[in-house]
């Protein structure tokens, strides 16, 4: 035991006469709850007791001695709990510094209002790990006292978000445990809690490992108590019928769908004001455009005679920006009610770095002759603030019309326009001051003097999930949102919100549209006669066909998980600050020239602090020279970290405010696109040392501090820490030429198929290239390749080639054989030309065999697919038959093969990863894991230890009689393939463990590619060539 402890709290004076007690009055010692609950009320021990908050979550009680007559009675406690639990789980923790009391009471160690955190006692952990464990404690300690109450949730109904976290998200990190020995952000898996994974889960079973969720500005994750209460809704004895049916289920339905309704317009502030209503509404003047000052004058004016909002239930927020785009009424430029064609028209404006649901509104407007302005937000804003500064957008000039200027005779004829903000950027995570533009743009179209009436929409569909939305407040004419951003589910539903003075506006254009069932009070199929719906409401005829009614049911169960943890201010509170504390340490970090590290695309940027911003933090990473690190490099590694990280990245479907962000004009996309091939979802994600997308994390309603402080652990220990090519086996060696022997040789006749193993075989004279290897490809409905890494089973699909019967056989478990003739005068080859997609290439084939080779590996793999065979003309015209090629042809081709016809490893090499996986407990793998034709061995003794990977020095190697050459053309970029177990199918953690140390210039590598010449005459390379295990090259 220690002695001499801090406390501060003064000891007992009975303490100053017996020294040996001082430890246990200054000690804190943890028990199993279940033990230790029965035995206090047996015995009635004459101690005080405090619950100690953050642990008995999970079943501990903190004891904490306050007299020396508590000794003995605590010692008889621990020698029974010893007893009764053969091995208990008891952590002595020893009383450290004072922190604020702002503090929440998990912190709490005695009745008075002392409030002091314990650090453990770390024991039988390395060094390095107690170090980290301590700084990370530290730093949450640290976060808690600056983040106060504005973290946590700690006044909500739900508590403090570290005591249900676990429970809620049993695949998500843990927070922090004063009983965890392990730090979870160190290298190594945490076993998720999920009951399906059992008691002893196998460490290469990865959805068994816990991750970090940093993708709630993509979706929100739903509690497992929101599942538990929709599913037990589903379960219920209660009929959901169809709402357009009668009866008690139809009307149960229907009275489930009006309660969402209602809640759904609380949960906006969407409801009428207190003189506002369906009724009062027709009869009052329209005070939504009220100006500037009777708004200062009646601040409460605008809310009280608000009319409200209906709802029109959708697919998303996407499908209800396409129904007012294409239902709003639009006025075409040249109408021919105006005999002078002045060219007014209707105008669309939206930012620059609007998402493109909403560019796409355009498409409807300028079908029918309409204008688009797009600006920057802070443009726009500007305009808003300059007199007339509105009413020059509508007279602006569009692509292929005339400056607008109303003439004479349509000077009095109304022209709508429409003004769609977003509250909050999903790019960015900026927030604009949408109800100072909404107000400007109402005080513009109540001018006198103007025939334009402007109306506004409202994109809430990313600020919803993290901050309080007012409607009243905003008073925007329409407004959209998506439910999974909010909670998480019912995914496929969102809703339209539209002001009841508007709504009359979307059915104007009700004549040649289409109309669904349930959308109609009377038709006639015969003729061109409809009359659309007018109740219950004013917008039925806008929802075309029957709602997702079960989904709409199970939405009561998303808003109460909302008002569990206090609601939208809460969670704004919550959010944001993380993001700040977030933003604050990214932007404080340097590589060790002092260069930053990160790129901010945002007003975190500013110290890390904003006045106007949600919980969105997007950046590049910046290597030590200050170049990009590609964001599909950063999304690669952050998959194979441990924990594994879930983040966004690219442009997140708002291309103008990536250009913005990275400075890229509209000639520098369009060249990116017609020069590079680059499109949106992509790999490409530096060309020309610029880069062509960022890096988002985004926090939400149940993002936790380790969430935040596991990312930039993994920023700073991959490129901070960590340099490219990290490769401790490759020092020493030299590039002498050296002697290495071929010990083993693999074709594979179909694409990520088992390997057939051959001891002798023949390549191709031209192309050097392995007879049949990768020359078959299984093809799906959508003519993709399908890869082992999609399929697993394909692992078990074994082809074994008869060279002198020209016959392929196929085995495959529970499948009788399948032959296949290699030569195309067999009866049983149909001739279909086709093209086969691999990894984005176009390759020429040809369907190979009948229906029934088809329904063979279709039954198998429980997809529908075909076998294709190569061409051998690459993008040239299919030939009919398949004729033998052209020398150009064989020289040039690869069959399906990824990059180069021949790819190598050395035994060496899976050796120095298996040393790695043995370190990380992990399965070791074989070089069949990495689908190699050819696997050498270096001869000679004193090559031993500096060989692990020399291959990566080699640039040629040959056959001792010279006859054939191999150019290495590069190194092998690996992908999750290679996690594969080629035997059973199994994943496993080959790439993670190749990404500690096989990293450069941001790819994962492992082999390297050769491209054989040989040193025949061309009368020569009509002979057959031979290669054997067992023969030597000379490797340079």
């Amino acid at each position: 035991m220690e002695q001499g402890s801090t406390c501060n709290s003064s000891a007992p004076a009975e303490t100053a006469a017996a020294p040996w007690l001082t430890c246990f009055h200054d000690t804190m010692i943890i028990f199993p709850r279940n033990v230790v609950r029965s035995t206090v009320s047996r015995w009635k021990l004459p101690y005080s007791t405090t619950l100690f908050g953050a642990c008995s979550n999970i079943g501990y009680i903190a004891f904490r001695c306050e007299s020396s007559k508590d000794v003995i009675p605590l010692v008889l406690l621990i020698l029974f709990i010893a007893i009764a639990s053969v091995l208990p789980k008891c952590y002595r923790k020893r009383c450290k510094e004072t922190v604020p009391t702002t503090l929440h009471d998990q912190w709490t160690l005695s009745s008075t209002t002392q409030r002091t955190t314990c650090v453990p006692d770390v024991v039988d952990q390395p060094q390095h790990e107690q170090h980290f464990y301590l700084n990370q404690l530290r730093r949450k300690r640290d976060f808690l006292a600056r983040a106060g109450d504005d973290y946590g949730y700690r006044n909500s109904p739900a508590g403090f978000i570290d005591d249900w976290r676990d429970f809620e998200f049993p695949l998500l990190i843990s927070p922090i445990r004063l009983d965890s020995k392990v730090p979870f952000t160190e290298p190594g898996p945490a076993v998720s809690k999920n009951t399906k994974c059992g008691p002893n889960p196998s460490p290469d079973d990865n959805t068994c490992e816990q991750q970090v969720y940093a993708d709630y500005a993509g979706a929100a994750l739903p509690t497992r108590s929101q599942w538990k209460a929709t599913t037990n809704e589903t379960d219920s004895p209660l009929l959901l019928a169809n709402p357009h049916s009668t009866g008690p289920s139809a009307g149960h339905t229907s009275l489930l769908i009006e309660q969402a309704k209602k809640r759904i317009l609380e949960f906006f502030s969407a409801t009428p004001g207190q003189f506002g209503g369906p009724l009062s509404s027709r009869a009052l003047p329209d005070t939504t455009g009220i100006s500037r000052k009777e708004n200062q004058q009646y601040p409460q004016r605008q809310e009280t005679f608000h009319p409200g909002y209906e709802i029109v239930f959708t697919s998303n927020a996407t499908d209800a920006l396409r129904i007012v785009a294409e239902r709003f009424p639009w006025k075409t430029a040249k109408s021919t009610s105006c005999q002078c064609q002045c060219q007014q028209a209707s105008t669309l404006v939206y930012p620059q770095d609007s998402h493109t649901s909403v560019v796409g509104m355009r498409g409807p407007v300028l079908q029918k002759g309409g204008r688009l302005m797009c600006r920057p937000a802070t443009d726009l804003l500007l305009d808003m603030d300059k007199p007339q500064g509105v009413r020059t957008w509508s007279s602006l000039p569009n692509e292929g019309l005339r400056e607008s200027h109303p003439c004479n005779c349509c000077k009095n004829e109304v022209t709508n326009h429409l003004l769609v903000l977003a509250a909050e950027c999903n790019f960015s995570g900026d927030r604009k001051n949408v109800k100072r533009a909404f107000r400007r743009v109402r005080e513009s179209s109540n001018a006198i003097e103007t025939s334009d009436r402007w109306f506004t929409m409202l994109d809430m569909a990313k600020a919803a999930s993290s901050a309080p939305i007012n409607l009243r407040s905003l008073d925007p004419d329409f407004a959209c949102v998506s439910f999974y951003k909010l909670f998480g589910m019912p995914t496929g539903l969102g809703c339209l919100l539209v002001k009841r003075g508007a709504a009359v506006e979307l059915l104007k254009e009700n004549q040649n549209i289409y109309f669904g069932g349930g959308s109609v009070d009377v038709l006639l199929p015969s003729t061109d006669f409809v009359v659309h719906r007018s109740g219950p409401t004013s917008l039925a005829s806008l929802t075309n066909g029957t709602v997702h009614f079960r989904g709409i049911a199970s939405l009561v169960h998303g808003f109460d998980a909302l008002a569990h943890v206090g609601g939208m201010h809460s969670i704004e509170g919550h959010t944001v600050t993380l993001a700040r504390e977030f933003a604050s340490r990214i932007s404080a970090m340097q590589h060790a020239n002092c260069r930053p590290l990160v790129e901010i695309h945002s007003s975190w940027a500013k110290a890390g602090k904003a006045l106007r911003h949600g919980p969105t933090v997007t950046f590049n990473v910046l290597r030590s020279d200050g170049a990009y690190v590609g964001f599909n490099e950063v999304s690669k590694l952050a998959a194979l970290n441990r924990p594994p990280i879930q983040m966004r990245t690219g442009c997140f479907c708002n291309p103008g405010a990536c250009q913005l962000a990275l400075g890229l004009s509209d000639n520098d996309v369009r060249h990116n696109y017609e020069a590079s091939g680059h499109v949106c979802g992509d790999q490409m994600d530096v060309i020309n040392g610029r880069p062509t997308g960022a890096i988002r994390v985004s926090f939400g309603k149940d993002s936790i501090w380790e969430d935040a402080d596991a990312i930039v652990t993994f920023l700073e220990r991959i490129f901070v820490s960590v340099q490219s090519l990290d490769n401790k086996s490759n020092v020493g060696w030299d590039a002498s030429p050296r002697r290495v022997m071929l010990s083993e040789m693999y074709i594979f006749p179909i694409k990520s198929c088992a390997a057939f193993r051959v001891k002798r075989w023949k390549f191709d004279a031209i192309s050097t290239k392995p007879d049949f290897d990768r020359e078959f490809a299984l093809v799906d409905s959508s003519g993709t390749a399908m890869r082992l890494q999609s399929y697993p089973k394909m692992a078990y699909i074994q082809p074994h080639i008869d060279v002198s019967r020209r016959v392929m056989t196929v085995h495959a478990p529970g499948q009788s054989p399948l032959e296949l003739h290699l030569d195309t005068d067999s009866s049983n080859t149909i001739e279909i030309d086709s093209v086969v997609k691999i990894c984005g290439n176009r390759c020429g084939a040809r369907v190979w065999g009948d229906c029934s080779v088809s329904e063979w590996f279709s039954s198998f793999l429980g997809v529908q697919c075909w076998l294709a065979r190569h061409s051998v003309y690459g993008n040239q015209q299919v030939s009919s038959k398949y004729a033998v090629p052209s020398t150009a042809a064989r020289r040039q081709s690869v069959a399906f093969a990824n990059e180069q016809p021949i790819l190598l490893i050395s035994e060496h090499a899976v050796d120095t990863l298996n040393e790695s996986l043995r370190a990380q407990h992990q399965k070791q793998v074989s070089s069949r894991h990495f689908r190699p034709n050819m696997v050498v061995r270096l001869v000679g003794q004193q090559f031993q230890n500096d060989a692990l990977h020399a291959e990566d020095a080699w640039s040629t190697i040959q056959n001792n009689s010279k006859e054939i050459v191999f150019d290495v053309v590069g190194p092998c970029a690996r992908c999750s393939m290679v996690d594969v177990d080629p035997s059973s199918g199994m994943k496993g953690n080959t790439l993670r463990a190749l990404a500690e140390y096989r990293r450069q210039n941001g790819q994962i590598i492992f082999g390297i590619f050769l491209k054989g010449r040989t040193a025949r005459s061309e009368s020569e390379k009509r002979a057959d060539m031979w290669l054997e295990e067992g023969d030597f090259f000379l490797s340079e």
